[in-house]
């Protein structure tokens, strides 16, 4: 982590990778934010986070996801309907795309300048602890992060927890079904992380002033 491309802010989080591998080209000026949530959202948190996506895009900001379903691919295709760079941190070597699926999109971020992350080396394959230790890698090179859908036992709240525990700033989309067992990960993180702001869509763009 002493080359000059290696991201300045996630030199200062706990346990920082070591090593770095990158397809692509990070912006290094850009400022960067995360959007996350679950992979499999309804209708209105799919337009949601495309919609987030395309704000970022249009402020010049990157975005940061891990390439899933659900949430992630539709930040990622909001941004770059928008013309935005977007980058994906993933779980396993970059020989490889997971889920296969999103192949197709992987390739339409490398040729739209975005790129492709991990701290894993070429033939290393996903594995649930690697999401896990992914997630503060996302949070840890972001200025924010969003949450746009989560269970309480999604994976989007490790993203979370991360956010928080480095100091980032964590914003949350707050709607009318948040007693709903598929909102109730934005219920947590509204009622235990004070001190952070939170937000409807609406607000997205006082959010990130």
């Amino acid at each position: 982590n002493l080359s000059n491309e290696y991201p300045e802010m996630l030199k200062n989080i706990e346990n920082p990778p070591l090593i770095l591998y990158i397809k692509g080209k990070m912006p290094r000026e850009m400022r960067r934010i995360a959007v996350v949530g679950t992979r499999e959202p309804d209708n209105r948190s799919m337009d949601n986070a495309r919609k987030i996506g395309k704000i970022l895009a249009e402020k010049n900001i990157c975005v940061i996801s891990g390439l899933a379903f659900g949430i992630d691919a539709a930040a990622h295709n909001g941004c770059m309907d928008s013309g935005g760079v977007t980058g994906a941190v993933l779980a396993h070597g970059l020989d490889m795309i997971y889920p296969k699926e999103n192949k197709q999109l992987s390739d339409k971020m490398l040729e739209t300048n975005g790129f492709l992350m991990s701290e894993y080396e070429v033939g290393i394959k996903p594995e649930r602890f690697r999401f896990i230790r992914r997630d503060r890698i996302q949070s840890g090179m972001s200025e924010a992060i969003i949450i746009v859908q989560t269970s309480v036992s999604g994976g989007a709240m490790k993203t979370a927890k991360f956010a928080y525990s480095q100091g980032r700033r964590l914003g949350v989309i707050v709607n009318d079904e948040l007693h709903l067992d598929k909102f109730s990960g934005n219920k947590i993180i509204l009622q235990n992380f004070r001190g952070n702001p939170l937000f409807s869509l609406s607000d997205l763009k006082k959010f990130i002033l």
